[in-house]
């Protein structure tokens, strides 16, 4: 995508108007996510509830990050040409998770929820109908389609709310993530999914100024649940035939990290009999038990993290560029497995 103008959702969208469009948002959250903390303190957002077991945060925190967020991007998608339909259910996500954040929700309530939702994200356009696997060619999924939807945009949601557990480490991987599918729609010359993409970005980067070490405020549930739904629904932006569903293997290599610590969470938790019990062995928790350190350890994820996406994006070429990043798709996780293993 160059800076000439290009039709997206009805809106003229340039490079130019996207760089605006994500800076906007940047304020945006930086401004709000001020405002909403001094607000939030000693009211319900701030309670200090979370179980140990979960996230590692020091004191109360106001849990009002995925507002500012979200009242970030839905102002400022619009006018770049990047809000879709699909993307109206992470309204509910967020719905969902500030119900959580306030008063709890059964665990099996929430799933059910999050399915019906990731339903309406399909039947509003963002669906999954074929698929390039790289080294195979293009593979049609035909039934499968509306399952795989379901079950990515799920699966990304409930990854996003098991990973945030240290200030900065859900979002910073959140804004590696959109960096990348800035850089794969522009690959693909997708200008609706770049703006929406980066948009997304710079609400992360302004949410980061308040939540790096030691964080004045944090996501919550409902901003983990809202950035998760966000990320999976713009990965399946141009997922429909030929080179755009190159698209959703690059995504699900830069969101490796929170992939692969809900795979193992899951694996770990049927082994035991308590799959929606929450319990301490996320990687970042085994980082934390290996000595790294709050900022040791969200900085090793948010480097495998990268390490994800520059494999993604070499999904996207061919020849030496496709043969190195299926190798860092491999040594990879067997890396991360390695350096959190058991001390």
């Amino acid at each position: 995508m160059d800076d000439r103008a290009s039709q997206g959702g009805g809106t003229v969208t340039t490079w130019a108007s996207v760089a605006a469009a994500s800076c906007v948002a940047a304020l945006l959250v930086a401004v709000c996510g001020a405002s909403l903390g001094r607000w939030a303190r000693g009211g319900p957002l701030a309670d200090a509830d979370e179980s140990p077991d979960q996230r590692v945060h020091e004191g109360s925190l106001p849990r009002v990050g995925g507002l500012a967020v979200c009242l970030a991007f839905f102002a400022c998608a619009g006018p770049a040409g990047g809000l879709a339909p699909a993307h109206i259910p992470a309204l509910g996500a967020l719905a969902l998770g500030l119900h959580d954040d306030l008063r709890r929700t059964d665990a099996r309530a929430r799933l059910t929820m999050l399915l019906g939702l990731a339903v309406a994200a399909w039947a509003l356009g963002a669906r999954v109908e074929t698929l390039v696997v790289p080294g195979m060619g293009e593979v049609a999924l035909g039934l499968l389609g509306p399952g795989v939807t379901v079950l990515w945009i799920v699966g990304v949601v409930v990854a996003f709310d098991f990973l945030d557990g240290l200030d900065g480490l859900a979002g910073g991987v959140a804004a590696i993530a959109a960096a990348a599918l800035v850089a794969t729609a522009a690959v693909l010359d997708e200008p609706p999914r770049a703006a929406a993409a980066a948009v997304l970005l710079g609400a992360l980067l302004g949410f980061l100024l308040h939540n790096r070490h030691p964080a004045r405020i944090q996501l919550g549930d409902a901003g983990s649940n809202l950035v998760g739904f966000l990320v999976a629904v713009i990965a399946l932006g141009g997922v429909k035939t030929g080179t755009g569903s190159h698209a959703l293997v690059a995504a699900g290599l830069a969101l490796g990290v929170p992939i692969l610590d809900a795979a193992t969470t899951v694996i770990r938790r049927l082994k035991s009999g308590a799959l929606f019990t929450s319990e301490r062995g996320h990687l970042h928790h085994r980082l934390l038990d290996r000595g790294h350190g709050h900022a040791g350890a969200v900085r090793t994820l948010w480097c495998a993290s990268l390490v994800g996406a520059i494999a993604g994006l070499g999904t996207l070429g061919g020849g030496g560029a496709l043969a190195g990043a299926m190798l860092l798709a491999v040594v990879a996780p067997l890396g991360l497995l390695w350096a959190t293993r058991a001390p």
